[in-house]
């Protein structure tokens, strides 16, 4: 059940993206949704993961798609840290967005500055393990180590050992409930949409 609605979830992305790209020459977005957080902060437990898992990183949805895309620096941070710039083109027109992200590139010097870095530990747990977020506060689905586990058997992944499976777990607890609510909000809607063949 989940794999096919990963699958519709897929394809209606895929649709909306073809449909808006009818009109222009390709989509500029951020490649994130906020900026980028300091090193240090990455492996505390995030007050915004729903965001975080659900809809911050812009690049993953034209991912799905398998349209071509490219992410080229275009700025910093009051606080030094990089922003990036997507840009988004048709189906089998890579050469635009190539193109595109040069002329860029050409107009502006972003690409060629670095964010001053330094060393910084990061956070880690009371076990001296790098900290991982509490996904079951915002997660009800069951996932555990022992279910992992249990797939990874299955599925004869012999790599998955027990010291893995609650890492596993705990990231697959968003994506359970993603999937969730992607279910919800798609309905009876299974339009399949897909990469547009080459015209000749």
């Amino acid at each position: 059940e989940e794999v096919v609605t990963a699958r519709r979830v897929r394809h209606v992305i895929t649709r909306e993206f073809v449909d808006a790209l009818r009109s222009v020459d390709a989509i500029i977005t951020p490649t994130m949704a906020y900026p980028a957080h300091r090193i240090d902060h990455a492996g505390r437990p995030a007050e915004n993961l729903d965001r975080f898992l659900f809809g911050a990183r812009l690049t993953r949805p034209v991912s799905l798609t398998g349209l071509p895309a490219l992410a080229v620096p275009c700025g910093f941070t009051r606080a030094g840290l990089p922003v990036g710039l997507q840009i988004v083109g048709r189906a089998w027109e890579e050469a635009m967005v190539l193109r595109i992200g040069h002329a860029y590139e050409q107009a502006t010097e972003w690409h060629t500055r670095r964010p001053p870095l330094s060393a910084v530990p990061v956070s880690s747990g009371p076990d001296g393990e790098a900290a991982q977020p509490d996904v079951r506060a915002i997660d009800p689905e069951e996932v555990h180590a022992s279910w992992v586990l249990t797939n990874a058997r299955l599925h004869e992944l012999t790599y998955v050992t027990e010291a893995d499976a609650e890492a596993i777990a705990a990231g697959l607890r968003p994506v359970k409930r993603g999937l969730a609510l992607a279910r919800e909000a798609l309905g009876e809607r299974w339009e399949l949409a897909t990469r547009p063949a080459v015209s000749r």
